[in-house]
């Protein structure tokens, strides 16, 4: 009896549109990150290093590269929230990175928001879109 009042429940919520489906992630999304002015010479450079690819694969891990460096973890979606946990940095696990690469190797959380994804990179709001 238990539960068919819980599925009635749930299909009550999905009719009464309180329910939202986890966003579907899985696929190629790019973003860009800005640079600090000046500090790079060529625009074609600074526009590499700007770029922001992050590959989301239906089995729960991802790989991202970010200031050309190779990050690879897990990730989790929690409503519309995606948390990334990176396991490794340059195929480097996270926990043997030193003080100026720990950056690279912080959880990021993700919001889904009008078929975007939205983060912080160090301070910086970056927008990917699905490619």
């Amino acid at each position: 009896m238990a539960a068919r009042s819980t599925v009635a429940v749930a299909i009550a919520l999905i009719i009464s549109g309180c329910y939202t489906a986890p966003p579907n992630v899985a696929g190629h999304w790019q973003g860009r990150h800005p640079l600090p002015p000046g500090g790079v010479a060529s625009e074609p450079v600074r526009n590499t290093l700007e770029r922001v690819n992050l590959i989301i694969n239906a089995n729960g891990k991802y790989t991202m590269v970010w200031r050309g460096l190779d990050i690879a973890g897990d990730y989790h979606v929690a409503g519309t929230k995606v948390t990334l946990t990176p396991k490794t940095v340059r195929n480097r696990p996270v926990a043997d990175l030193g003080e100026g690469m720990r950056e690279f190797g912080a959880t990021r959380h993700l919001q889904s928001h009008d078929g975007k994804l939205v983060g912080e990179f160090e301070g910086v709001k970056v927008v990917f879109t699905k490619i």
